[in-house]
């Protein structure tokens, strides 16, 4: 389970945004700075989740953009069936702050989450 705390900028004195977060899944955590990149025309990442996921999938490749942002990131080593590292959220050089998170609140999502077990 992933908690996350979101505090909006009209709420504190300084005017500044806060996002937190925990993750406990089982494995080893690292704190990266990942150097902005420039990438060659026709270039693929591989996204997605193998078969062994809660939500069984598939791995694909998609299109990498020309050019990433500087980014600090938590990355894990193992999440039923994703392949390492994941990233636990972060924050760009463009102060763009990302976290995921799972939630339960959505009873259709929740249901199928259940039959996948």
């Amino acid at each position: 389970m992933s908690y996350c705390i979101y505090i909006g900028k009209h709420l504190c004195q300084g005017g500044y945004a806060f996002l937190a977060g925990y993750g406990d899944e089982p494995s080893s955590h690292w704190l990266e700075i990942v150097p902005s990149r420039s990438h060659p025309d026709n270039t693929m990442i591989t996204v997605g989740v193998t078969n062994k996921a809660d939500f069984p999938g598939q791995l694909t490749q998609i299109p990498q953009v020309a050019r990433t942002a500087k980014y600090i990131a938590a990355h894990y080593s193992y999440y039923k069936g994703l392949p390492a590292p994941l990233i636990n959220g972060g924050l760009n050089e463009h102060h763009v702050a990302v976290r995921d998170v799972w939630s339960p609140s959505r009873r259709d999502v929740n249901d199928n989450l259940k039959r996948a077990h």
